[in-house]
């Protein structure tokens, strides 16, 4: 079976190299691919808990920081007005809470992902997979997550605005 890293990469590749628009995106469509299709002990080894907006795992955004310092992966950072990501009340917000990431492959990182492709029970599949959800509205991913998953909103903020 594949690693954490593996699987980051194999979600990158899948769909043409297609990137993924923002942590909270990406973080969603990990979880449920891997719980919808029954990949429960990959899912668990990331340490999904449930948080402000579903779903997270601290150790996502420190792998695809570490693919990021191998140079397997561009992070690129554009501004947002997304009231989802910033609609957090009273709390303080990190530094970089006004801007998306952006992540995609590297040549270098597609050139591994061609390798780490070989280790994904049906990547067709998960291409299909990414190919219908990587360009849903956010809101909407969410909710999705939300349905079929409710165990992971108890500790969500924006519960009463997704469903």
């Amino acid at each position: 079976m594949p690693n954490k890293i593996e699987w980051l990469i194999a979600f990158l590749a899948a769909n043409n190299n297609e990137s993924i628009k923002g942590i909270t995106r990406f973080e969603k469509l990990l979880y449920l691919y891997l719980n919808k299709f029954k990949y429960f002990n990959d899912a668990e080894s990331f340490g999904f808990e449930a948080y402000r907006f579903g779903p997270h795992s601290d150790s996502i955004r420190d792998l695809l920081y570490a693919l990021r310092d191998r140079d397997l992966l561009y992070i690129i950072q554009k501004p947002t007005d997304s009231l989802l990501e910033l609609d957090t009340g009273d709390e303080i917000k990190p530094i970089n809470y006004d801007k998306r990431e952006i992540y995609k492959l590297t040549p270098k990182g597609q050139e591994i992902a061609k390798k780490v492709i070989q280790r994904i029970p049906d990547f067709k599949h998960l291409t299909e997979f990414k190919k219908r959800f990587s360009s849903v509205e956010l809101n909407k991913l969410i909710r999705i997550v939300y349905t079929e998953f409710p165990r992971m909103t108890t500790k969500s903020e924006i519960l009463k605005k997704i469903l």
